[in-house]
C-alpha cells in the first residue's frame, strides 16, 4: 500500500460495520436465494388467506334515511338523502368504483358496501341553488353483514360533487307553440299549425324553482323533443317528452310522455271561376220603399281554394264546379237598412255551396279576400 500523501486523512470506519458487511457478504448466494424463497411463501400464503373485491356503486338519490336503510339491504350504492321539497341537478361522479381486500378471503368474495350520505337543508340558507362537496372516507361505507378485516381500502374518487336546488311545480297549459318539428313534408303536402294538437294538452311540471318561475312566466319555453316530419305525406303521431336541455336543467313533465298529432294534407289546389253571376233576391222589398237599382255589380271573378280531394275533379269542368256556387244577395238584410237613397255602398254577398265541404273557401279572384258587391239605390221616378 503506498503511504498516504501529506494532509490527506484517512476514513474511519466503525469496527461493528465491518463486520456486518462481511457476515452479509458471506455466502451472499444461498442468502439471496432464501430471501426470494421467503417473499415468494409469503405471496402464497396471502393469496391464500387475504381476499379482493370489487364493487361499482351507483349515485342514488332518496329523500329519507328510512328509504335509504331499507333499500341498501338488496343494493350496494351511494345513497343522498335528499328532503323532497328539494331535487338533486347534478351529481359528480355518478358512479364510485370501490376495491378493497381483507382476510378471511372467503368472506369478501360476498362482501356488500354503501354509503348513507345525509343532505343538511339547512345548507341552501337563502339560495335557490347551491354545489356542495362531500369527502369520501373509509368510515362512510357500512356493510350489511359483519364487516371483514380489511387490509386495503380505494375509491375511484375522495369526493362527491352534488348541485342541489329548491323544488318547484306549476301547472301549463301546452299548444302547438310547444312543438318542435324538424324537416318539411313531402313536396305538394303541408300542415297547419293552428291544428296541431297535443293530448294531454294540461300537464305538470317540477324542477328547480328558477326554471319552473322561468316556465310559468312564459310557458312557450316548455320546448317538446323534436318530431321529425320530413317527407311525410300523411297525418304524424308521436308521443314525445320535453327537449333535452329543459331535462339537462332538471325539468320533469308529468304525464312523462304527451301524444302531438301532426296533420300533413296535400296542398289546396285553386280553381278561377270567371263572371259568376249575383243573383238578387226581394227587390219588391225596394220599390215599396220607392227604390230601385241605379248600378248593382252582376258577376264577380272568384277563385276556389281547397283539399285535392274534393278539387281535382273540376279542373277540366269548371262550368260543374261553378253550378254548385251561388252567391246571393237580399234586399231584405237587416244589417243594411234601406230608408233612403243610397248613392255608393259595399257590401258582402252570400257565398252558398252545394255538394262542397267547408274545407272548400271562395274568395274574390283579384283582393282574395270574402266576395263583395257594389250599388246604388236611386228613387223611383213619379212613385207618390
Amino acid at each position: 500500500m503506498s503511504p498516504a500523501a501529506p494532509g490527506a486523512q484517512t476514513a474511519h470506519v466503525p469496527s461493528w460495520l465491518h463486520r456486518g458487511w462481511r457476515l452479509i457478504r458471506k455466502d451472499i448466494g444461498r442468502k439471496l436465494t432464501a430471501l426470494a424463497l421467503a417473499l415468494l411463501a409469503w405471496g402464497v400464503l396471502e393469496n391464500a388467506v387475504v381476499g379482493e373485491h370489487h364493487l361499482d356503486l351507483e349515485v342514488q338519490v332518496v329523500t329519507s334515511r328510512e328509504q335509504a336503510d331499507r333499500e341498501r339491504l338488496s343494493h350496494d350504492a351511494v345513497y343522498l338523502v335528499v328532503p323532497s321539497d328539494l331535487i338533486v341537478r347534478d351529481a359528480a361522479p355518478q358512479r364510485i368504483h370501490l376495491s378493497v381486500k381483507g382476510r378471511p378471503r372467503d368472506a369478501m368474495n360476498d362482501l356488500s358496501m354503501s354509503a348513507i350520505v345525509p343532505f343538511p337543508p339547512e345548507m341552501l340558507g337563502a339560495e335557490d341553488e347551491i354545489q356542495w362537496t362531500i369527502a369520501l372516507e373509509r368510515n362512510t361505507f357500512k356493510s350489511r353483514s359483519d364487516l371483514p378485516q380489511l387490509t386495503d381500502f380505494r375509491l375511484s374518487s375522495g369526493s362527491l360533487t352534488v348541485t342541489v336546488a329548491r323544488r318547484a311545480t306549476a301547472q301549463l297549459t301546452l299548444g302547438s307553440v310547444n312543438v318542435t318539428l324538424t324537416g318539411r313534408p313531402h313536396e305538394g303536402h303541408n300542415f297547419q299549425e293552428s291544428r296541431i294538437e297535443v293530448r294531454p294538452n294540461v300537464v305538470m311540471v317540477n324542477g328547480p324553482r328558477r326554471a319552473i318561475e322561468e316556465l310559468r312566466a312564459d310557458a312557450t319555453r316548455l320546448r317538446l323533443a323534436a318530431i321529425d316530419i320530413d317527407g311525410r305525406t300523411s297525418t304524424v303521431r308521436q308521443n314525445v317528452g320535453l327537449a333535452r336541455e329543459l331535462l339537462d336543467d332538471g325539468v320533469q313533465l308529468a304525464p312523462a310522455f304527451v301524444e302531438v298529432s301532426i296533420f300533413v294534407v296535400p296542398e289546396d289546389i285553386t280553381i278561377d271561376l270567371v263572371s259568376v253571376p249575383v243573383i238578387y233576391r226581394n227587390a219588391e222589398s225596394l220599390a215599396a220603399k220607392k227604390l230601385r237599382p241605379a248600378e248593382a255589380t252582376t258577376t264577380l271573378d272568384l277563385r276556389v281554394i281547397g283539399p285535392p280531394s274534393e278539387l281535382d275533379r273540376y279542373q277540366n269542368q269548371t262550368a260543374l264546379l261553378a253550378q254548385k256556387i251561388a252567391l246571393i244577395y237580399d234586399w231584405i238584410d237587416p244589417a243594411q237598412p234601406l230608408q233612403e237613397p243610397v248613392r255608393q255602398r259595399r257590401v258582402k254577398v252570400g257565398v252558398f255551396k252545394t255538394g262542397l265541404s267547408d274545407a272548400v273557401r271562395v274568395v274574390d279572384a283579384q283582393k282574395l279576400e270574402e266576395p263583395s258587391i257594389d250599388y246604388k239605390l236611386e228613387p223611383i221616378p213619379g212613385a207618390p
